[in-house]
């Protein structure tokens, strides 16, 4: 009997090294811009499920799906773009869900990457949402119950413009110096530019009727209040700005500690300012 625990001590020990190896291994192929087979490896580190908190797993292939949706840049292709990026939602989501009843939690760094990756997939959202309802004759995502552009913006916009305040705020929470670590291109400059970017287009969430603090609240995650981003901090929060934007002299704006920067030189920062969508 004791030599049968013995080894079945043994056995559990070896495959908890093997996902870890797995995931290690998956997260290289992913640096290394080969993100089919690093979705792969992450997806055959599922199968150890019964012994780990896989929730990394699970954030691996949801960041694998959205650079595998980068590559998808033909107007002919936005249906199976907008398709992983809802796969890479549905990723991230299963695996808040799996750490939530995991007695082994994920780690803050960990906690960052998964809400960055939420929130690169509320902005895409919102994109879309926002092209719809001034290009579209019945904008639809499967919310709205007709064609009315202020259902649609209730509905649909609102809704995702408040998931990206309450994930960008999770992600801040846990590294405020936020720096994806398997693309050092992506950072905390983008989350703030996504910020800034939301703010703006919503007058700084003014609108009380749209926007009421109660939204904010954000269930079984245990951290602190936070109010609506306003823009000309966010963009002040930026360590990179572009050419074009030191150019417009907006360092100088944010130098005092209430910056007031011009929406025009803002708008004009902003076509210049993107987040990356590929691995260099």
């Amino acid at each position: 009997l004791i030599l049968i625990l013995i080894m079945a001590c043994g056995d559990v020990g070896e495959q908890k090294i093997g996902y870890v190896e797995i995931v290690e291994n998956a997260w290289n192929l992913f640096s290394e811009g080969d993100y089919q087979s690093a979705r792969t490896e992450f997806t055959n580190a599922l199968d150890y499920q019964v012994l780990n908190n896989i929730s990394e797993a699970y954030i691996g292939i949801g960041w694998c799906n959205l650079y595998i949706a980068n590559e998808y840049t033909d107007l002919s292709n936005v249906s199976a773009r907008n398709a992983l990026r809802d796969l890479a939602f549905n990723n991230f989501e299963n695996a808040k869900e799996i750490d939530k009843e995991s007695t082994d939690k994920i780690t803050h760094e960990l906690n960052a990457i998964l809400s960055a990756g939420l929130v690169f997939v509320y902005d895409y959202r919102l994109l879309d949402y926002k092209d719809q309802y001034y290009n579209s004759s019945c904008p639809d995502c499967g919310q709205s119950a007709s064609c009315e552009l202020d259902e649609f913006r209730r509905d649909c916009i609102i809704p995702v413009a408040i998931d990206i305040v309450n994930e960008s705020n999770r992600l801040l929470s846990f590294q405020n110096s936020f720096e994806f670590p398997y693309d050092y291109s992506i950072n905390k400059d983008d989350i703030h530019f996504i910020r800034a970017r939301l703010a703006y287009s919503f007058n700084d969430f003014n609108s009380s009727s749209e926007f009421s603090e109660n939204e904010l609240e954000v269930e079984n995650i245990d951290i602190e209040y936070l109010a609506y981003p306003e823009h000309q901090k966010e963009i002040c929060e930026i360590n990179d700005l572009t050419n074009e934007c030191i150019e417009l002299g907006l360092e100088q704006y944010c130098e005092v500690e209430d910056p007031n920067i011009p929406y025009d030189s803002f708008l004009s920062c902003l076509s210049s300012f993107y987040t990356p969508t590929l691995n260099p």
